[in-house]
């Protein structure tokens, strides 16, 4: 089943849009709420289990330059999407007039035991850095 996990997005005017994208392409909508930033990828996306111990290292990792304070911006992360379905999906969300989200991400095997904290903590680092260059 092809689902999405999304957060922030409830301060854009684009949540009822891509809600209605997720519907019309049979994509389950998850919101990630302020309480479970330090939850798996794979608890919230409700898979059993994924992963490996070196993905482990990472997530010991302190987190201590982004809180929830910091985390402001909009992620979406997909998971189940053929390259295919993942091409239909964003261009349901360009017909729909959702702008790109800039901390976009596709679940893989390797990053599904990452806390959400994390995740968005890597995103935004690869962000900023692409901004830079």
């Amino acid at each position: 089943m092809k689902k999405i996990l999304v957060y922030k997005l409830e301060d854009t005017p684009y949540e009822a849009l891509l809600k209605t994208v997720a519907k019309e392409q049979d994509v389950l909508y998850i919101k990630v709420e302020k309480t479970e930033l330090r939850s798996e990828l794979r608890e919230l996306l409700c898979i059993p289990s994924a992963g490996t111990e070196a993905d482990m290292a990472f997530l010991a990792a302190p987190d201590v330059w982004i809180h929830r304070r910091d985390m402001v911006e909009p992620l979406l992360l997909l998971y189940g999407f053929s390259n295919e379905e993942m091409e239909a999906f964003f261009d349901g969300m360009k017909g729909a007039g959702i702008p790109r989200i800039r901390l976009t991400a596709v679940a893989t095997m390797h990053n599904l035991r990452w806390s959400f904290r994390a995740l968005y903590q890597e995103l935004r680092s690869e962000a900023d850095a692409m901004a830079k260059a």
